[in-house]
């Protein structure tokens, strides 16, 4: 099955080609400018020979093939663009495909190339990640000599840790090197698996006491963080002592006398007698 064509462009293009052959005795216009006209009309940028642009006031039905096969090429070429785009949007990373070489192709043949591309750049993930030298198979073995109890816990950690990774790349603005952090790992499609195999008439049970679970936590985590406040007040007056203190001690130690300076005496004016 061929990708088919856009019916509006292909109606436009169909309705610009009559009137040009109901109107050439009375055309004016240069050939360049028709097909820029048409261009805009249709949304294509088409390209003619320029000895066929005469064609276009002479006999413009006698382009009309050539015109069409230009329209069609254009929206199969911009629809597989879009679907490249938006799986390598997906996937966070380009996956290869050469549009050119998916010219002319049957849409099942596009598809499996497109497959083929994203099967590809998934096993070469794969093993980036988790292969013998993979990003996660290292950062585990370290996380595992850190944290030697397997509990709950820990557990949730290790997840935690593996599902993002950090990268470095140069910013051309700042000329400066930039770590950035992205997702590696998505459990979304797991817990759904997890969820299917579920019972169904016990599952709203167990969600409830999940959240109740989780509600239990975070009540007694206010309560842990109700005696910071507490603490941090008790420090701020401490310190403010402290430099109160310090102050006192200072002015004291600006005296003149208790300084160690010696004091001047101005004499007084003498008395004089009656």
């Amino acid at each position: 099955m061929r990708i088919a064509a856009d019916g509006e462009r292909v109606e436009v293009l169909d309705t610009a080609i009559d009137g040009l052959g109901e109107n050439s005795e009375d055309e004016t216009r240069r050939p360049a400018l028709i097909l820029d006209e048409i261009s805009a009309l249709t949304r294509v940028p088409l390209r003619l020979e320029a000895d066929r642009l005469q064609e276009l006031v002479d006999d413009p039905r006698n382009l009309s093939a050539d015109l069409h096969a230009q329209v069609e090429a254009f929206v199969i070429s911009s629809n597989i663009s879009r679907l490249a785009s938006t799986i390598e949007f997906r996937l966070g990373e380009s996956i290869g495909l050469n549009l050119l070489e998916l010219e002319g192709l049957e849409w099942q043949a596009v598809a499996d190339q497109v497959e083929e591309k994203v099967r590809q750049v998934l096993l070469e993930r794969l093993e980036n990640l988790l292969g013998k030298d993979g990003q996660i198979t290292h950062e585990l073995e370290t996380a595992f000599e850190r944290l030697p109890q397997n509990d709950e816990q820990t557990r949730f950690r290790l997840l935690a840790l593996v599902a993002q990774g950090s990268s470095t790349s140069f910013d051309p603005k700042t000329h400066r090197q930039v770590r950035q952090i992205f997702n590696r790992l998505n459990y979304v499609h797991q817990a759904g698996e997890l969820l299917a195999a579920r019972d169904v008439s016990t599952l709203g049970q167990d969600v409830l006491e999940h959240l109740q679970h989780a509600q239990e936590a975070v009540i007694v985590s206010r309560r842990t963080d109700q005696t910071r406040p507490a603490e941090r007040r008790a420090r701020r007056i401490e310190k403010h002592r402290q430099r109160r203190r310090i102050e006192r001690h200072q002015h004291t130690a600006d005296h003149p006398v208790i300084g160690g300076e010696t004091m001047r005496l101005t004499p007084s004016p003498p008395c004089s007698s009656g």
